[in-house]
């Protein structure tokens, strides 16, 4: 039997930390942080821009709120999580998604 192995990426959120932030471990050259994945003007808008520059994305669900912070997932045709982002409405009223890179000392 073949089976095939699909490529899911994992994000570890910790709270506290909010976009272009980030948290310092126990090594100084390893530093924890988002990685600005996409921007828009509206969470609309930012929602196709997400789908438009994923290779196989067909849409984006919400699967949490923490706060202002909302926890995306881009799915593929077949409802696979193909990215978890967090997502956050800046101070100008625009939207950003983000992934979280965790330092692993």
């Amino acid at each position: 039997m073949g089976s095939t192995v699909a490529g899911i990426t994992a994000v570890v959120v910790l709270g506290g930390c909010g976009p272009g932030e980030s948290s310092g471990g126990g090594n100084p050259g390893c530093t924890s942080h988002y990685e600005q994945i996409a921007a828009a003007p509206t969470l609309a808008a930012l929602k196709r821009e997400l789908v438009a520059q994923t290779p196989r994305a067909s849409s984006v669900r919400l699967v949490g709120r923490d706060g202002d912070k909302r926890n995306i997932n881009v799915l593929s045709a077949k409802s696979r999580t193909l990215l978890s982002l967090d997502a956050w409405q800046l101070d100008d009223g625009s939207w950003t998604a983000e992934q979280w890179n965790q330092c692993i000392d």
